[in-house]
């Protein structure tokens, strides 16, 4: 397929992401963000530092080559098993894990939060904190298996009728600060902005553009580390930013010849009162 035309949206089809993303009782559901691109894009450049680092050891350069729907095929954790071993095609669940539970997102008062229970152990903590400690040993809640199977019938309305009169944030910090559960809140993009955790970590950062004023973007660089601390050097640059920089000290122009350029209409700048409207 490689003289066909495709994008990300195609690519999460063509690799089984589509078909299982979304409610049971629905039609196939992207995931809402260009996951492809950005996990292809991440592959490439893992992948040109492995060929670069060969180069070194060897003495060889190599091709690269990355697929965006190869990708996606990758970061499927075990659907591919299933299909071929247990002959399961997985299915639409809502966005809840049909092999453990509570294992999604559910509703409180004010708001959604995320629980992760990846263990009967884990099960014990939960079942504990809700104030139904017989749950542990009361058939179709006591294993894995059984609570992701009963997703629907069972933990949905378990939890959504515990979460009904509670805030959002008081829920998690009775899951996750008090008893060690993974839980934590469904954020908007509004929260994420202001959250203490990520501007500690520079993950959301603040910088000054010239249009805009002050902006919160988010750092492209999500390892940290203790040396060469990759972080957030400025905006974007504008149309033309660089111009004179570019040409006088890479190309050797002179400030005249640059002049004429700008005369010329050859070169705008985003901010020069010389550029056409």
């Amino acid at each position: 397929l490689a003289d066909r035309v495709g994008n990300d949206i195609v690519a999460e089809a063509m690799s089984g992401h589509t078909f299982a993303n979304g409610s049971p009782d629905g039609p196939p559901e992207p995931l809402g963000i260009a996951i492809s691109d950005h996990c292809g894009g991440t592959e490439l450049a893992w992948a040109i530092l492995c060929a670069y680092v060969n180069k070194m050891l060897t003495g060889n350069g190599q091709y690269v080559d990355v697929s965006v729907s190869d990708k996606c095929i990758s970061i499927a954790e075990n659907v591919l098993v299933c299909a071929t071993v247990g002959d399961i095609v997985r299915g639409r669940t809502g966005g809840y894990n049909f092999n453990c539970g509570p294992y999604g997102v559910f509703q409180a008062a004010d708001g959604a939060y995320a629980i992760g229970c990846g263990s009967d152990e884990m099960w014990a903590k939960i079942s504990n904190s809700l104030g139904r400690p017989e749950l542990l040993k009361a058939d179709g809640w006591s294993n894995n298996t059984e609570r992701g199977r009963n997703h629907s019938t069972h933990m949905i309305p378990l939890m959504t009728d515990w979460g009904k009169d509670k805030k959002r944030d008081g829920i998690v910090e009775i899951m996750r600060d008090q008893n060690s559960i993974p839980c934590g809140a469904c954020l908007t993009h509004k929260e994420v902005q202001k959250d203490a955790h990520y501007r500690m970590r520079q993950t959301i950062s603040d910088i000054e553009q010239p249009k805009a004023g002050k902006v919160s973007v988010a750092s492209p660089f999500a390892g940290k580390m203790t040396d060469t601390r990759p972080a957030i050097q400025g905006p974007a640059p504008l149309l033309g930013e660089h111009n004179e920089t570019i040409l006088a000290m890479l190309l050797s122009y002179t400030k005249d010849e640059i002049e004429r350029l700008y005369d010329a209409g050859v070169l705008v700048q985003d901010l020069d009162p010389r550029q056409p409207e």
